[in-house]
């Protein structure tokens, strides 16, 4: 595209006085009959474009020479003979015969290059002991100027580019710079031409052209490539993981211009860079996940055709790496304080004289669910609302006697929860266990501490659930994996029976992630992990749930569980110990 900027030229008006009057004799008798004197009272010479002083502090334009650089030629138009003059021999009024005559000053060659060419002619006429006066002459230029202007482009060659400016009508070419000025003959025609390799490996010619150059204009020549438009699509918020970005690429539709060429062409050639530090510095990367990174962290991202840039950069900042909340279980908090216990199938109620084995305190994992609350009730009146207690037994229950049901799983499937033991370097690991209870009224078969009845299998206890402990709270991580340590003891009525572990991600109340596993025996702590598999990538987590189970048998199908003696408190059926639970992320 020709930028001609609007031209304003300075011209020094031409004080041409041909005086042919005033012929007055001299006084020292030194000019004949047929001579005369010719009078110039100085040179202004103007180097103008634009209205803008061509000075080397201008764009490396050329300074207005000295007078004294310049030649003067005077030709004789009567005799057609010329005679050069200096300066100083032109101030100097020199004599001439009578005639008609040229004087021609010049500066330079009306050819390309970067000095200026000044050339302006001077008719006069010299009359008989007469003094011709001519007063101040100006002297302007008498070229264009032309200058490329293709700086835009250089990303866009790899290796650079050749800048050629052709004079088309006199048929000689120069290789030029950019952003440089140059000084070329006035009305010709002209093309500036810049080659390279562009850096698809493409050999392209951009050219530009002038017609008529007008002395005294500057030319701002470009060669502009027709190059493609266009933007990356937006990167969901939930590509972003802890870890790593799901990268969206482009497709045709984000191609607003494809200056001629093929979306495939442009798509296959397509550069996608990151950064991490706001914009300040950019990395390639290949591929649709973009690994490495870190959590809570802003990532830009721009994609780049050659050295043409999406005009958008959209940003996307990595979800953090919540650790599973009081996963090693240290944090607790004591919930009930009991004196006596009612546990497993048959009661055994009010026997003082167990009592020391029967005091404990609760204490459970802060933030996990427990019903301990309920199970471990001291209400002798509720009790009887849960369970038929004999008759005969019912006399032994008063309202200041405390007949907790800790470790008995009724109705819901809640955690029965002990801590105290030790576990892979931590002081507290969580006990789930297998509940068995009655409600149909069985008479034990003695009120003493006989071990005839609790010493045996009891087969027909009607009611068996899974001990459970659970978590429910908001979550906005997504892990890929939950890690930690069990030990497993089975009951002993049922060999295949197995612990359950579920990991559950929601938002809201939709299911998007889930992870389950069933755990066998393991005497010693064993290490497990569990991948969690997200059937909805496109939302992100606002809720964990952690579902963990003594069995996965259904209520009913637990196999009851043996007694070993009168303290049925210190014996359960299937137990699971698990401690210091991670999640693992990507």
């Amino acid at each position: 595209m020709l930028k001609k900027k609007s031209v304003n030229i300075w011209l020094c008006a031409l004080l041409l006085l041909l005086h042919a009057a005033g012929c007055a004799d001299m006084a020292d008798g030194d000019l004949s009959a047929g001579q005369g004197r010719l009078s110039v009272g100085g040179m202004e010479l103007r180097v103008e474009v634009d209205n803008l002083p061509a000075t080397r502090a201008v764009a490396g334009t050329y300074p207005a020479p000295e007078a004294s650089a310049l030649t003067y030629t005077l030709t004789n138009q009567d005799t057609q003979e010329s005679t050069q003059l200096t300066y100083d021999e032109l101030l100097a009024s020199p004599m001439l015969a009578v005639g008609s005559y040229t004087l021609t000053a010049t500066y330079g060659a009306a050819q390309m290059g970067t000095t200026p060419y000044l050339y302006r002619e001077f008719p006069f006429v010299i009359q008989p002991l007469t003094t011709t006066a001519l007063g101040n002459l100006s002297i302007p230029l008498a070229c264009a100027m032309i200058r490329p202007e293709v700086d835009d482009l250089l990303p866009h060659f790899q290796a650079g580019y050749t800048l050629t400016l052709t004079d088309n009508t006199a048929g000689s070419s120069l290789t030029v710079s950019n952003q440089t000025d140059y000084y070329v003959p006035m009305g010709h025609d002209y093309t500036l031409t810049l080659s390279g390799t562009n850096q698809l490996g493409e050999a392209k010619n951009l050219t530009n052209s002038i017609t008529g150059a007008a002395a005294a204009t500057r030319y701002l020549l470009q060669c502009t490539a027709d190059l493609p438009a266009f933007t990356l699509p937006e990167q969901p918020d939930y590509n972003a993981w802890s870890y790593h970005i799901d990268f969206t690429p482009m497709t045709a539709a984000n191609i607003s211009y494809a200056a001629g060429l093929s979306t495939d062409k442009i798509l296959n050639n397509m550069t996608y860079e990151v950064s991490a530090d706001g914009g300040a510095s950019w990395q390639s990367f290949t591929g649709t996940k973009l690994s490495g990174l870190n959590p809570n962290s802003t990532y830009k991202f721009r994609a780049r055709f050659g050295a043409v840039y999406s005009t958008n950069q959209p940003s996307l900042t990595t979800e953090g790496a919540e650790p599973v909340p009081n996963g090693d279980f240290e944090d607790l908090v004591q919930t009930i304080s009991v004196s006596k216990m009612l546990m497993g199938g048959k009661y055994k109620i009010a026997l003082t004289s167990y009592t020391p084995w029967c005091s404990f305190t609760i204490s459970e994992p802060i933030g996990w669910n427990s019903i301990n609350n309920i199970t471990c009730n001291t209400n002798a009146s509720t009790l009887n609302t849960w369970f038929v207690i004999p008759s005969t037994y019912a006399t032994n229950i008063t309202s200041t006697a405390h007949c907790p049901r800790y470790g008995l799983s009724y109705k819901e499937k809640t955690p029965t929860v002990y801590s105290g033991l030790t576990a892979q370097n931590n002081s507290y690991a969580v006990i789930i266990r297998n509940v068995a209870w009655d409600n149909n009224g069985t008479t034990p078969s003695s009120t003493s501490s006989s071990t005839t009845y609790y010493n045996q299998t009891i087969p027909t206890i009607a009611n068996r659930s899974a001990g459970q402990l659970s978590f429910d709270d908001v979550f906005k991580s997504r892990p890929i994996a939950i890690n930690g340590y069990f030990k497993y003891v089975r009951d002993s009525q049922d060999a295949s029976e197995e612990a359950v572990v579920t990991v559950t991600l929601l938002n809201g109340n939709t299911e998007i992630g889930k992870g389950t596993r069933t755990l066998g025996d393991a005497t010693s702590y064993t290490a497990f992990s569990i991948p969690i598999t997200y059937s909805i990538a496109y939302q992100k987590a606002t809720k964990l749930m952690i579902m963990i189970t003594s069995s996965n048998r259904s209520e009913g199908n637990i196999k009851t569980t043996d007694y070993l003696g009168e303290y049925e408190a210190w014996s359960y059926g299937a137990t699971l110990t698990i401690d210091n639970l991670t999640f693992t992320y990507d």
